[in-house]
C-alpha cells in the first residue's frame, strides 16, 4: 500500500516492520507481481532474513566477498551489519570446535639391535632449548651393552648366547614384556580412534593450538609428510609441521570457470553440423567465348575515324 501510494510525510504514521525504509529508501522500491524489489534487488522480510544469512555464507567466501554478493541480489536495511556479525559468530564458532579424534595408533616392531630405532626431540626448559633422543631398546639392561652391543674390553659383536644364561634370562623375560606392553597399549589407544581423511597439497585447514585447543589459524597444506604430518604455511608466511589431529579441513570458494560463448548467429543463417562432409571442388574461372563489341554513343567512334585538317 505504501509503495502504491507513497509513504505519508512522519516515520511514526507508518507501521512498525516498515519504519527502517524510512529515509529516502522509498524512492527506490518498487512492485513486481508479488514481489518488493529495491532497484534489481529483492528485499527479504524479516522472517526470512536468517536463512539467507546462511545461504550467503554457505559459500565461504570472506567477508568482503559475502558481502559483494548480497549487495547484488538481496535487500534490507543494516544489511551489511548483519552479514559482519553472522560471519563474526560463526567465526567464533569454528575456532571453539572440538577437537578431532585421535587416529589408530602407528606401532612398530621393536627393535633388535641398539640405536636400531631412535627418537628425537626438542625442548625448552627454564629458558634454555634441549634435543632429546632416546633409543627404543632402553628396557634396564646394561647401558653399555645397549649402546655398544658388545662387551667393552671386546671390539667383536658377540652372539646372545654367549653371555651370562641369567643375563639372557632376564633379557628374553624383557623383551616378552615390552612386546605384550606394546599389544596392550595398542589395544586401549585405538578403542576411541578413527581414521582421519587424508589431506593433499593444496588443500585450506584449520590449525589448532595444541595449547589452547582453539582453531585460531588458518593456512595450506605445501607437503606431505610419511607419519601423518603435513607442511602448512599460513598466509603470513609463517610454516608449520603439524600432525593430522589439529589440522580441520576448510571449505574454500573455487575459482570461477570461464565457458567459451560462441557468437550468436542469426536464424537466417544455416546451422553447420559438427559431423565431417563431403565437399565438391570448385570449378575453375574460364573466359567467355562471346564476342564483345564496344558501345558506341552519338557516333562518337566515326567523329575520332574523321582527319581534320
Amino acid at each position: 500500500k505504501e509503495i502504491l501510494e507513497g509513504f505519508p510525510d512522519k516515520k511514526s504514521d507508518l507501521p512498525e516492520e516498515i519504519r527502517s525504509y524510512w529515509g529516502g529508501e522509498q524512492e527506490h522500491l518498487s512492485l513486481d507481481g508479488d514481489l518488493i524489489l529495491y532497484g534489481e534487488r529483492l528485499v527479504i522480510p524479516r522472517c526470512m532474513r536468517k536463512m539467507v544469512l546462511q545461504d550467503l555464507h554457505s559459500s565461504h567466501q570472506g567477508q568482503e566477498r559475502t558481502k559483494r554478493r548480497a549487495r547484488q541480489v538481496v535487500f534490507w536495511p543494516n544489511l551489511n551489519n548483519d552479514v559482519n556479525t553472522t560471519l563474526q559468530h560463526r567465526e567464533q564458532r569454528r575456532e571453539h570446535q572440538s577437537c578431532q579424534r585421535k587416529e589408530p595408533i602407528m606401532s612398530e616392531p621393536i627393535p633388535d639391535l641398539p640405536f636400531q630405532n631412535a627418537s628425537s626431540d626438542l625442548f625448552e626448559h627454564c629458558g634454555f632449548q634441549y634435543l632429546v633422543c632416546v633409543d627404543r631398546l632402553s628396557d634396564g639392561r646394561s647401558p653399555a651393552m645397549i649402546l655398544y652391543g658388545r662387551p667393552l674390553e671386546s671390539f667383536v659383536f658377540a652372539y646372545r648366547r654367549t653371555f651370562a644364561p641369567g643375563w639372557l634370562h632376564l633379557a628374553e623375560k624383557l623383551d616378552k614384556k615390552g612386546v605384550d606392553l606394546q599389544e596392550t597399549s595398542e589395544k586401549y589407544y585405538n578403542r576411541g580412534s578413527r581414521h582421519l581423511r587424508p589431506l593433499r597439497i593444496g588443500d585450506y585447514v584449520d590449525v589448532q593450538d595444541f595449547r589452547t585447543k582453539l582453531l585460531n589459524m588458518s593456512g595450506q597444506v605445501m607437503a606431505v609428510g610419511t607419519r601423518r604430518d603435513y607442511y602448512i604455511r599460513t598466509p603470513s608466511g609463517r610454516v608449520y609441521w603439524r600432525n593430522r589431529r589439529f589440522l580441520r579441513p576448510r571449505m574454500m570458494p573455487s575459482s570461477p570457470v570461464l565457458l567459451p560463448v560462441s557468437p550468436k548467429t542469426s536464424s537466417a543463417s544455416p546451422l553447420t553440423s559438427s559431423t565431417t562432409t563431403e565437399t565438391t571442388p570448385t570449378p575453375a574461372l574460364r573466359r567467355s567465348s562471346r564476342m564483345k563489341k564496344p558501345v558506341d554513343r552519338m557516333n562518337i567512334g566515326d567523329f575520332n575515324k574523321k582527319s581534320y585538317v
